[in-house]
């Protein structure tokens, strides 16, 4: 097998291969410091809206409990992953509500079009990093059909409707998924980019 490019891949690679650390999971040690790694990459955009010291302390230990100021501070519960995607995301998309009882943070990716994501599981937030940050997907589906294959709870699909997308048909293969896809489509029900969405689910494919 063969080590893959970047210097952060060929050490993740390296110790993996000498089995010194632990990548398996979000909750890791390897993934851990990662993500200290990229609040220290980060740390004038992290600093607006986290004790940075004590956030890299508690991301070390394993805590999943952070003190987040997002317009006031709050304290909420968020995996590692999330908390680094919210760093991304905090002021470049509109915050619509923050619910830190639920760990629902509630966006607006266009006018009048909602996203909902949850902060303790998932990664909804990671996707809207993607789609909106760093724009690997087109931004213009003006028309077109969309097939969004593992679609999740429907955050990519919202996306593409948003975006002006004919039709969505949006498959995720993970039936617990389908409920969160489902209460996505109850709150858009009153969007009319919701309308252009169907969503399927592919039990067959799960014992």
């Amino acid at each position: 097998m063969l080590a893959p490019p970047g210097f952060r891949n060929r050490l993740i690679y390296f110790l993996q291969k000498r089995r010194l650390l632990s990548f398996d999971g979000e909750h890791s040690l390897g993934i851990r410091l990662l993500r200290i790694l990229e609040l220290i990459k980060r740390w004038r955009e992290a600093r607006k809206i986290v004790p940075l010291v004590s956030t890299m302390w508690r991301l070390l230990i394993g805590r999943s409990y952070h003190t987040l100021y997002l317009n006031q501070p709050v304290r909420m519960h968020i995996l590692p992953t999330n908390l680094i995607s919210l760093i991304y995301l905090w002021n470049k998309l509109p915050c619509v509500r923050i619910d830190p009882e639920q760990n629902v943070i509630v966006w607006e990716l266009a006018p009048g079009c909602i996203l909902r994501s949850l902060t303790n599981e998932g990664t909804e937030l990671a996707v809207l990093v993607e789609l909106i940050i760093r724009k690997e997907y087109s931004t213009n589906y003006q028309g077109l059909k969309v097939l969004d294959i593992g679609g999740y709870y429907g955050e990519s699909a919202i996306f593409f409707a948003s975006a002006g997308a004919e039709r969505v048909v949006c498959v995720e293969p993970y039936p617990p998924a389908l409920s969160g896809m489902r209460h996505s489509e109850r709150m858009h029900s009153l969007v009319p980019h919701a309308r252009m969405i169907t969503y399927l689910c592919t039990q067959s494919s799960w014992p």
